[in-house]
């Protein structure tokens, strides 16, 4: 049997936001400050011009809109180049999150959960 889809609430808590905020960077090589685009329970997209390598452990600091100040690690998945062709994707990083103290998931997860997600499940 298939199992049923998620309710929309739970599929509300596993999708991305929108997020605008600065996010300040730090890495063993490198530290930027970039702008968020959006956040997941996983991890959040900042627009950056600089170039970040894939698989660097990353340190982030933010605020949530309306929170506390957060401070999360993590590792770029993925980056992306400004690009002539297609000038409305910002350049940036992904990163996913990976040590996210038990308080700091519990905020992001809150935040994610009330407000409305980028992309809808088909």
């Amino acid at each position: 049997p298939v199992p049923p889809p998620p309710a929309k609430d739970e599929a509300r808590r596993n999708g991305r936001v929108r997020m605008h905020t600065t996010i300040d960077t730090r890495s063993d090589s490198n530290f930027f400050t970039g702008f968020s685009m959006d956040i997941s329970e996983g991890g959040i997209f900042i627009a950056t011009v600089e170039a970040v390598p894939r698989g660097t452990p990353v340190e982030l600091d933010f605020t949530l809109p309306g929170g506390q100040p957060l401070t999360v690690t993590g590792v770029v998945r993925w980056a992306r180049d400004g690009n002539d062709r297609t000038p409305e994707l910002m350049p940036g990083v992904g990163v996913q999150f990976t040590t996210l103290p038990p308080e700091v998931a519990h905020a992001i997860s809150s935040f994610v959960a009330t407000r409305d997600p980028m992309f809808y499940p088909d």
